[in-house]
C-alpha cells in the first residue's frame, strides 16, 4: 500500500472518530435551578466555548481536506455530519440568546411592580394618616369664648332678697343609640354632637373598625 493512502486512510479515521465521539458527548441539560444572574453569566462563559470549538474543528477540517486533495465519499459523510453538528449548535445558541432576552424582561417586570407595590404602600400610609388627623380635628369641640360677668351694683344687690336654694335636678341618663346601616363612628359624633374621641373611649372601640347594623352605642348625657 502506498504511503499516502495509508496517510489518508488514517486521517479519514482521525475524523471519523472525532465526529462520532463528539456524537456520543451527552449534551448538558440548561440549569432551570440557577437564578436568573448565574444562568446568565453561565450563557456568557459557554457562548465563546462553543463557537472557538466549532471554529477550531472547521479548520481541522479544511487542513486535512487541503492536504489530502479532493474528499472522497467517506470524507463527504464526515462534512455533512459535521455540517448537521454545526447547524445543531447554532440552533441551540440561538435558543440561549432568546432564553437570556426572555428572562432579563421578567426581571425588569419584576423590579417594576416591586417598586409600584412600595409606592401603593407609602400612598396608603399616608392617606390613613392624613385622614385620622382630619377625623381627629373634626371632633375636637370648638372653643367657646367667655363673657365678661356683668358687674353688680352694690345697692342692687343690697335690694335683692337672698336667692331659695336651686331644685336639686336629678342625674341625666346615658343616651343609646342603634347603628343603622352605613353609618359611622364620626357622622354619629357629629349627629349628637359628641367629640369623638369620647365616643369611642366610652364605648371601647377601635376607631379604625367599622361600625355593624344593630350596633347598640352608648352616648354621654345630654349637655344643658
Amino acid at each position: 500500500m502506498h504511503p499516502s493512502d495509508r496517510e489518508s486512510e488514517s486521517k479519514e479515521s482521525f475524523v471519523l472518530s472525532g465526529s462520532a465521539s463528539r456524537r456520543e458527548e451527552p449534551e448538558e441539560p440548561y440549569a432551570y435551578g440557577r437564578s436568573a444572574g448565574e444562568g446568565t453569566e453561565w450563557r456568557k462563559s459557554l457562548k465563546p466555548l462553543v463557537v472557538a470549538g466549532a471554529g477550531l474543528l472547521v479548520l481541522i477540517v479544511l487542513a486535512l481536506l487541503f492536504l489530502t486533495g479532493s474528499p472522497r465519499g467517506s470524507e463527504r459523510e464526515a462534512l455533512k455530519g459535521i455540517d448537521s453538528r454545526l447547524r445543531a449548535v447554532e440552533e441551540k445558541l440561538a435558543r440561549l440568546e432568546a432564553m437570556e432576552s426572555g428572562l432579563a424582561r421578567l426581571e425588569r417586570r419584576d423590579k417594576e411592580a416591586a417598586a409600584l407595590a412600595e409606592r401603593l404602600a407609602q400612598l396608603e400610609a399616608a392617606w390613613n394618616k392624613k385622614f385620622d388627623q382630619l377625623a381627629r380635628d373634626a371632633a375636637r369641640p370648638a372653643a367657646r369664648p367667655q363673657e365678661p360677668a356683668a358687674a353688680v351694683k352694690p345697692a342692687e344687690a343690697a335690694a335683692k332678697p337672698a336667692a331659695a336654694p336651686a331644685a336639686v335636678k336629678p342625674a341625666a341618663q346615658p343616651r343609646v343609640h342603634v347603628v343603622q346601616k352605613g353609618e359611622t363612628l364620626y357622622g354619629i359624633s357629629r349627629r349628637y354632637k359628641v367629640a369623638f374621641d369620647e365616643l369611642v373611649k366610652l364605648n371601647r372601640l377601635d376607631p379604625k373598625a367599622p361600625l355593624k347594623a344593630g350596633q347598640t352605642l352608648t352616648l354621654p348625657p345630654e349637655r344643658g
